[in-house]
């Protein structure tokens, strides 16, 4: 046992990530401040994380349609939006965490395994411990990454951070192992999908960028077409089964996306990636600050950085590069020693690696709308800067490659100090919150009618007009004796009495596995002009219960998912198939 403690006190790794773990958690010290914190989306945060969090103690297992939202019109929140940072919050306010705790817990977890993500990809990728650990912390200390954190609470990013490393090892190990690189590539883009399905659609053109860049410098030096084919079919089987896992999402997710109200132009927010872009400039430097986007990018209080240490460190490639040239042209053999030639491949996946950078800055600028204009024909696109978060892994990465680039331990070292010493630096006044707060929870849940800006997800039919607090009638017509006895997330219950045979309309939007019962009998509803669920009523004392139960296509989803995580478990655990 003590030799054991030994060797893991004096490993390198081991060293590595207490580094590591030290500077997460200075870079997270204000989260350990009493109460909450004023951000842009922390009001949809806290709420969305109740509502989850209600839904599973009420017996929803992935919640989808939640009753109490929309001023008890119901909201199909959980059918739409993102689970997996509600899935790990929900496991900690079970153990006693309140919703406020848990959220600054899951940044701070994200924030962490972040750094320790970056640091086992980019140890792996170039074969240097120096270099996983310098990525590791610029990785970590970047100014988009606490613009996320501390500026606008988007939690799905902050678990997007964590991932994004997870993905390029899974496709870095394909080349080599390929079942393992299978199995790590889905994880990482399965969590990308159930933390920000928009992100997983603007970073997949940078993963297959990527991967096709190392398929590049593979068959340069193997120069074998059946390894090339076979390992891009393992791409496309790793690429299918991330989409296998999230199918408990996904599947209803695409069914149902054509009855709600984010399909029609008046939505709010079609065409909102063109007033987005950034300017060059932003990102290379751009003032701090809290405020919001008002209708422009260019113009908002909000950072655009990529990091000082970034492109400090892309400067450095491009001088070890210029390097390189210069003395291969001296030499007489020039073209054996070009970066397009197999002893010379760790000078290509520098190459990669800046031109993956290069691609993500230029797609944030006004000269690619083109491309942004094209790609929304195909998915909804919504803010082209969220792509900071692959400049930011990139230009962390290519510091990494400036240290094994590096062989002389007296310039290297002291030059990786330094470049840490500036992200640090750099970014010490970025460690703050705008605001504490100690605004009720409450207060929280009553304020977010549905958790979204525009509403985007109410059915189709409904009208939005019924969220102001004014129409709270339990049924309608108002003049109707009624009361709603109680409600949960899947569950309204009515009392009411006729004089007459009435269509009545109920507190309740109808949506796909809304159904109604009347006097303990289930009956056929129809949808009112404001998209209530409603039916004819005979006279008589009632009483009514709209409950959500969901439809098929959710079971079969839930099988999908549950199916393909026990592959990837097998090409993971099993000794034979993850070499």
């Amino acid at each position: 046992m003590l030799d054991y403690l030994k060797r893991l006190v004096f490993n390198w790794h081991f060293f590595n990530l207490l580094i590591i773990t030290f500077l997460a958690l200075l870079g997270s010290l204000p989260f350990f401040h009493s109460g909450l914190y004023t951000a842009h989306d922390i009001w949809h945060q806290v709420a969305r994380h109740y509502h989850y969090s209600q839904a599973l103690t009420q017996g929803q297992l992935f919640p989808a349609w939640i009753s109490t939202l929309a001023n008890g019109y119901g909201y199909p929140l959980f059918v739409f939006s993102y689970h997996l940072p509600w899935m790990c919050g929900s496991l900690l306010t079970t153990a006693g965490a309140s919703v406020f705790t848990s959220i600054k817990a899951l940044f701070v977890i994200t924030f962490l395994l972040s750094g320790y993500s970056m640091y086992f990809f980019t140890t792996r990728f170039l074969n240097s411990p120096l270099a996983g650990l310098l990525a590791a912390i610029i990785y970590m200390w970047a100014p988009y990454h606490f613009l996320t954190n501390y500026v606008s609470a988007a939690i799905g990013t902050a678990f997007i951070f964590t991932l994004l490393p997870l993905v390029f090892l899974g496709a870095h190990l394909l080349l080599s192992k390929p079942q393992r690189g299978i199995g790590y590539m889905a994880l990482g883009l399965a969590g990308i999908i159930l933390s920000h399905l928009i992100s997983f659609a603007l970073l997949l053109p940078f993963v297959i960028l990527f991967f096709s860049g190392l398929l590049a410098i593979s068959f340069v030096i193997d120069r074998k077409v059946p390894i090339l084919l076979r390992r891009g079919a393992s791409f496309m089987g790793a690429v299918g089964l991330s989409i296998f896992l999230s199918a408990f999402y996904l599947l209803p997710l695409l069914k149902f996306l054509p009855l709600i109200q984010a399909t029609t132009s008046e939505a709010g927010f079609a065409q909102i990636y063109v007033s987005n872009f950034v300017a060059f400039k932003q990102l290379v430097y751009s003032p701090w600050g809290f405020g919001p986007i008002i209708s422009n990018a260019k113009d908002g209080e909000i950072s655009f950085q990529v990091g000082i240490a970034q492109w400090v460190a892309l400067e450095l490639s491009g001088i070890l590069v210029v390097s390189y040239w210069l003395r291969s042209f001296w030499s007489a053999n020039f073209w054996l020693n070009s970066p397009f030639f197999k002893k010379e491949a760790g000078l290509a996946k520098g190459g990669l690696t800046v031109f993956s950078f290069a691609v993500s800055a230029f797609l944030m600028l006004d000269y690619s709308q083109p491309l942004w204009d094209f790609g929304n024909t195909l998915v909804a696109l919504d803010y082209p800067f969220r792509l900071l978060v692959v400049s930011v892994f990139f230009g962390s990465l290519i510091a990494g490659w400036v240290m094994k680039a590096l062989r002389v331990p007296l310039i290297k070292y002291p030059l990786a100090a330094c470049l840490i010493l500036i992200a640090l630096y750099t970014n010490r006044n970025h460690v703050r919150v705008n605001q504490y707060t100690e605004v009720p929870l409450d207060l929280y849940v009553r304020s977010e009618k549905t958790t979204n800006t525009f509403h985007e997800y109410l059915p189709s039919q409904a009208d939005s007009s019924l969220l102001n607090e004014e129409n709270t009638a339990a049924v309608l017509p108002e003049t109707i004796d009624a009361e709603m006895i109680s409600q949960t997330t899947t569950e309204t219950v009515f009392a009411f009495s006729l004089a007459e045979a009435t269509m009545v309309s109920f507190h309740q939007f109808a949506f796909p596995g809304q159904t109604l019962y009347l006097d303990d009998q289930l009956i056929e509803y129809t949808t009112d002009g404001q998209g209530l669920i409603s039916a004819m009523v005979e006279p008589g004392a009632h009483q009514a219960v709209v409950r959500y139960q969901k439809p098929i296509i959710f079971t079969v989803a839930l099988i999908v998912s549950g199916v393909s995580l026990l592959a990837v478990l097998f090409l993971l655990l099993n000794k034979t198939y993850a070499k």
